[in-house]
């Protein structure tokens, strides 16, 4: 550990606000087998990286003690040693000047949140939130946005969903605006429309997902397979019902409102012809979140080009039941009831037997209703009653 740790400091003292750097030597003090060890660790480093001696010693008992292990350690209960680093810190950012930075904000406002010292906090993450979107200052990007996500947490924990869901806007907007690669854009937009999903807002839980598709578009090979295009199709469905697209904002500058989700599907669709059969659950997936906005017209061409994309991949495997039953779906979602049924009917000729699956999938509900597809699910039932039911393509998660 000693060695890792004497990189880490060096990366740290060149840059304080090297968000990835803190993250690694967190999760390297975690799995520390000697407490003691962490603890001199955090000692060392933190005052090394955050100017003052005593700020830093607070920010040690703090970080070690919100460990499990590191926390015994100490022989003090967590709440007490956060009431003291919390203490300390308050003293210092009182009398340091422009010695605070962002950093300490951010620890003060979290120990007075996790000491329910209700009355400071809301000052403290208001600071947080001055510093983060200070668009003068030297702290890096990545660590303004990793503030901000911080301050939307602490925001939620103190019960202000409003200004939990304001932190959250403001993180979307400055990640749309932001160089970021795209496989850390994907990512931290499938994470936002998780908060939103926490907080019930499923209409700013669906509003991320044309973000995150349109990053992942360029790192395909590394941030997703077909399989990954199914289980977002899964979820949009399930969101699809909830959203009202009146409930989305008008702002065409706000990268969560309905004119930039249907600017990002169009620059999405763009790229269609020029992606392989592999991607055909990508072209559903734009018409699904049309839908879901209200964009009728749009979402019938493009759920039409999913289906038609379908229908080519199947040209080179034409013995595959999944790739059937995928077709059955798509032709379902694009209105196309009775060729949808025949690509259904020719999956279970070549095996497909899943038929709880096939019932319950939100993609033919257009199919429910229809005696062809009722008596193909008598079929499943009763004339392979001992088959094994084959592996679905669509993973949930």
């Amino acid at each position: 550990m000693a060695s890792s740790l004497d990189s880490h400091t060096r990366r740290i003292e060149a840059d304080i606000f090297d968000v990835a750097t803190w993250r690694d030597m967190a999760q390297m003090f975690q799995m520390c087998p000697d407490p003691d060890e962490a603890i001199r660790a955090w000692a060392l480093i933190a005052p090394a990286s955050l100017i003052d001696e005593r700020a830093g010693a607070a920010l040690a008992r703090f970080f070690t003690s919100s460990m499990p292990i590191t926390g015994r350690a100490l022989g003090k209960p967590y709440h007490s040693i956060a009431l003291d680093a919390a203490d300390e810190l308050r003293s210092f950012i009182a009398e340091s000047g422009d010695k605070v930075t962002i950093l300490h904000w951010r620890a003060f406002a979290w120990m007075l949140v996790l000491t329910d010292q209700t009355d400071e906090a809301p000052h403290a993450l208001e600071m947080m939130r001055t510093l983060a979107m200070d668009a003068s200052s030297d702290v890096p990007f990545r660590m303004r946005t990793d503030v901000l996500r911080s301050m939307s947490l602490a925001w939620k924990l103190l019960g202000d969903e409003e200004k939990s869901i304001a932190g959250w806007r403001l993180l979307a907007g400055m990640m749309h605006s932001a160089n970021w690669e795209a496989p850390d854009l994907n990512i931290t937009w499938r994470a936002l429309g998780g908060q939103f999903k926490d907080l019930n807002r499923p209409d700013l839980q669906l509003a991320t997902y044309p973000h995150a598709i349109e990053f992942a578009l360029d790192w395909r090979e590394q941030s997703r397979g077909d399989p990954e295009w199914w289980r977002i199709r899964e979820q949009i469905l399930n969101l699809a019902d909830r959203v009202d697209p009146d409930s989305l904002a008008t702002d065409a500058t706000d990268p969560l409102g309905r004119p930039q989700l249907l600017a990002a599907c169009d620059r999405i669709e763009s790229q269609l012809p020029d992606l392989g059969p592999r991607d055909a659950g990508l072209a559903t997936l734009i018409g699904l979140v049309r839908r879901a906005l209200g964009d009728a017209e749009g979402a019938r061409r493009a759920l039409n080009i999913g289906a038609e994309m379908h229908e080519r991949r199947i040209e080179h495997r034409p013995d595959s039941a999944q790739l059937h039953y995928q077709l059955a779906c798509a032709r379902s979602l694009a209105g196309r009831v009775e060729e949808a049924i025949d690509a259904f009917e020719r999956a279970i000729e070549l095996g497909w037997s899943d038929a709880t699956r096939s019932r319950n999938d939100p993609a033919l509900v257009a199919l429910r209703d229809e005696l062809r597809f009722v008596r193909l699910h008598e079929r499943i039932e009763t004339s392979r009653p001992g088959s094994q039911v084959l592996e679905h393509p669509v993973r949930l998660r």
